[in-house]
C-alpha cells in the first residue's frame, strides 16, 4: 500500500507530550440549535448515547457539507465525548467525509455481492 493510500493517521507519530483530549465547553462552542435538537433526539433513542454518534455526524455532515473539525467539535459537545473518539468514526466510514467535497459524490461498490451481479 502506497503511502498515499494509506489510513488517515497512520504515517503520523503520536504525540506523547500532548495534553489529553477534552470534551468541548458549551460554553465556547457554538452549536445550530437545529443540529444540537436532532443529536439530543438522536441520543433518546439509546440507553447508552454513544450509540447515537453515527447519525449524529451524519447531521453535522448534511448542516456543514463535510465532518470538519468544528462539526466534530459541535457534535462532540453535544454528546459529551472527546473529539477524537468521532474522529476515529469519521475516518472509519466511507459515508462521512472528513474533507471538503465537491457537490456530487460517484460511489462504486467494490464488495463481492457487487461483484457477483456483474459490478
Amino acid at each position: 500500500m502506497s503511502a498515499a493510500a494509506s489510513p488517515r493517521g497512520w504515517d503520523v507519530p503520536a504525540e506523547l507530550d500532548k495534553d489529553p483530549a477534552t470534551i468541548p465547553d458549551p460554553a465556547t462552542t457554538p452549536v445550530p440549535q437545529d443540529l444540537r435538537r436532532e443529536i439530543e433526539s438522536h441520543m433518546a433513542l439509546y440507553p447508552d448515547t454513544r450509540s447515537a454518534a453515527l447519525p449524529a455526524l451524519e447531521a453535522a455532515q448534511r448542516v456543514h457539507g463535510w465532518c470538519s473539525p468544528e462539526a466534530i467539535d459541535q457534535v462532540a459537545c453535544v454528546m459529551r465525548v472527546t473529539p477524537a473518539s468521532l474522529d476515529a468514526l469519521a475516518t472509519f466510514y466511507d459515508m462521512l467525509e472528513t474533507e471538503p467535497i465537491g457537490r456530487h459524490s460517484v460511489y462504486v461498490c467494490t464488495n463481492i455481492s457487487c461483484s457477483l451481479r456483474g459490478a
